[in-house]
């Protein structure tokens, strides 16, 4: 070894390095593609679902009872909003109280509980109010008009998985969506 040249000492040194490296390379390869236990990881798209329920209206001077409220007939847990649309919009009806567990923001109505697979919120109101000129004793004039008082609802998931843990407040879930 002593008669070796420099350029053939250095050629022996990069080949043992290269030959190292490639050991080490195709090692590390093969044992990575020979683990054969397959990972499954089952994933279940949610559904959420809802309906407007609502008795028959009944009429009572110039107060109409109109009862909506809003069943999940999905199969998760959702918070639910709705909006009252009421036609024509310059007719002077307007709608009684809101139900409980209801709270008005903008145009829309919130239930502000999870509502349960094939459960209910309560109702979204109980009376629609028309003018008093619309029914005199219980008879129809000729100011009355024809009208709808439309509900229209939304759901979504009653929670949402984020970066910070999972939300389940009903107002943080209606902006995460960008619904609100």
């Amino acid at each position: 070894m002593r008669n070796m040249s420099k350029a053939k000492r250095t050629a022996l040194i990069v080949s043992c390095f290269i030959a190292v490296l490639g050991i080490s390379i195709g090692g590390t390869y093969a044992w990575l593609t020979s683990q054969t236990t397959a990972l499954e990881n089952k994933f279940e798209v949610g559904s959420v679902e809802t309906i407007v329920e609502e008795p028959p209206m009944e009429l009572n001077g110039s107060v109409v009872y109109k009862k909506p409220s809003i069943k999940n007939v999905g199969k998760n847990d959702c918070y639910i909003r709705a909006r009252v649309e009421i036609s024509p919009a310059d007719a002077g009806i307007t709608i009684g109280s809101i139900g409980s567990g209801w709270t008005k923001d903008g145009d829309y109505y919130y239930y502000t509980s999870p509502v349960a697979p094939n459960a209910s919120t309560t109702n979204l109101f109980e009376q629609v109010i028309l003018p008093n000129n619309w029914i005199v004793n219980g008879v129809a004039t000729e100011d009355f008009k024809d009208f709808d008082v439309i509900v229209y609802q939304e759901a979504v998931q009653a929670s949402l998985s984020l970066e910070t843990g999972v939300e389940t407040n009903y107002n943080n879930i209606w902006t995460a969506y960008g619904l609100k």
